[in-house]
């Protein structure tokens, strides 16, 4: 039992006898008149009493308790225990405040251990993760993490050093790749340099040779051209029997020298016209021009022709379309190459449709025929010099594959357009436009450019 002399105070009396009085008190005046009321009715009573009372002379509150005192069966005496309160409440509040204290100071240094375990076990770690993250940054590949523990800081460490080396290998392989890679580079380079000394020397090489094409055509051209008009000039005149009379055998066999000649005439004459879009130099005279007079004329010299086929030309010129400003002899051609085309492959008895109509700031001129059509892939080509869609079928037709690549060099001169709309088995629709506007400088301006590649296709609006 602990016991504490300001807390509790004990005594033991024999009421109406000599009291003996034992206590663990400091307060000798207390101890002698311990022997109260309460102690004796204890004593007499056999009974136990307990009761709150107030010192007298510290009016502290007391909690008092008499209890007998048995020996041999018989009471002897009793026995008094006082508990003060006051010093009770004092000793715990001071207690409390130690516990606290205590603990507030186990709480700092469980802290301050764990800041410590924590640093060397966790943060230090991550500070070479860290770091080894930067020098992998910076290139620094040989880097390497020295954690040996086996949690998962330790596991992360190990993984991170696994990638460092697989990444210094990747590394040195993609160095080995890209010193292969500047080989090939460096040897395909000079084959490249190779090939465009090789290509511009055949490109200066075949420049050459289109410019002695593009003379001998024109000398050739303008050579045949003399005994050419003394061949028809005299079959003509044959033919009107100027020099003696002709049977009926021999006028049959002279229609068919002037028709031939006049055939050879016109292939001489596109060939002319090539060498003059070619080499800028074809003349232009635009003027004002009525299209329906322009239109009327061009299909009054092709009823022959198409009449030969039983084919009908039938005209639609939109009413009010504006007089452009144009070169009217140039523009005729190129609707006489387009309707002669038309007419050339068209079935006997069929129809061609020739209509103008303006278009915007333009006229549009269309030609369209119900013939056996051009394939798509090859709709871009027929505009080319010497193109035929299918040379085994155009023989029988006739033909150079100059027409069309003519009547483009023409349309573009005029800052026009040209394209063709076709189904394979449904005909063909020719289109072309001309501006209303008169082109200032027409000569000059044909002159600079290069009428058959395809960037003053583009330049002037191209194939469509």
């Amino acid at each position: 039992i602990w016991l504490d002399a300001d807390i509790l105070k004990i005594s033991i009396s024999r009421p109406y006898q000599d009291s003996l009085i034992t206590t663990v008190s400091n307060d000798q005046n207390m101890i002698e008149k311990l022997c109260d009321e309460d102690s004796i009715k204890s004593f007499r009573d056999n009974i136990l009493i307990s009761k709150f009372v107030v010192n007298k002379e510290s009016s502290a509150k007391v909690l008092r308790v008499n209890t007998p005192v048995h020996i041999a069966g018989q009471v002897v005496g009793t026995f008094q225990i006082d508990l003060i309160f006051e010093n009770i409440e004092n000793r715990i509040t001071d207690e409390i405040v130690r516990t606290v204290l205590f603990t507030i100071l186990m709480m700092a240094i469980t802290i301050v251990l764990m800041y410590i375990f924590l640093r060397s076990v966790i943060v230090k770690p991550i500070f070479k993760i860290n770091d080894g993250v930067v020098s992998i940054v910076k290139d620094k590949l040989d880097y390497k993490i020295e954690i040996k523990s086996k949690d998962e800081i330790g596991q992360l460490a190990s993984s991170f050093n696994k990638m460092t080396a697989d990444l210094k290998e990747y590394k040195l392989k993609i160095e080995g790749y890209s010193k292969n890679l500047e080989k090939k580079v460096e040897v395909r380079t000079k084959e490249l340099v190779d090939s465009k000394k090789r290509i511009e020397k055949q490109n200066t090489q075949l420049k050459k040779l289109d410019v002695l094409k593009s003379a001998f055509l024109n000398t050739t051209s303008h050579e045949l051209r003399t005994p050419m008009t003394t061949i028809k000039g005299y079959v003509q005149m044959l033919l009107k029997q100027g020099l003696g009379e002709l049977t009926e055998e021999q006028k049959k066999s002279l229609d068919i020298i002037l028709r031939n000649a006049n055939r050879l005439d016109g292939l001489i004459e596109d060939i002319l016209d090539v060498s003059r879009l070619e080499s800028g130099t074809m003349k232009f005279i635009p003027k004002k021009i009525d299209i329906k007079t322009l239109i009327d004329e061009t299909v009054e010299s092709l009823y022959p022709y198409a009449g030969f086929k039983e084919i009908t030309i039938h005209t639609d010129v939109e009413e009010g379309v504006p007089q452009p400003f144009i070169d009217k002899e140039r523009i005729k051609q190129v609707i006489m190459n387009l309707v002669n085309n038309a007419i050339k492959f068209s079935p006997n008895g069929s129809i061609v449709n020739l209509k103008v109509k303006k278009d915007k700031e333009d006229v549009l001129f269309e030609v369209q025929d119900f013939g056996r059509g051009i394939p798509k892939n090859k709709q871009d080509k027929v505009f080319e010099t010497f193109y035929q869609v299918d040379s085994g079928m155009d023989r029988k037709f006739g033909g150079t594959g100059l027409g069309l690549a003519i009547s483009r060099g023409i349309v573009i001169a005029h800052s026009g357009r040209i394209w063709v709309e076709s189904k394979e088995g449904e005909g063909s629709n020719f289109k072309f436009t001309v501006p209303f506007e008169p082109i200032k400088d027409l000569e000059e301006q044909f002159g600079r450019l290069d009428i058959f590649s395809k960037k003053s296709e583009e330049k002037q609006g191209g194939i469509n």
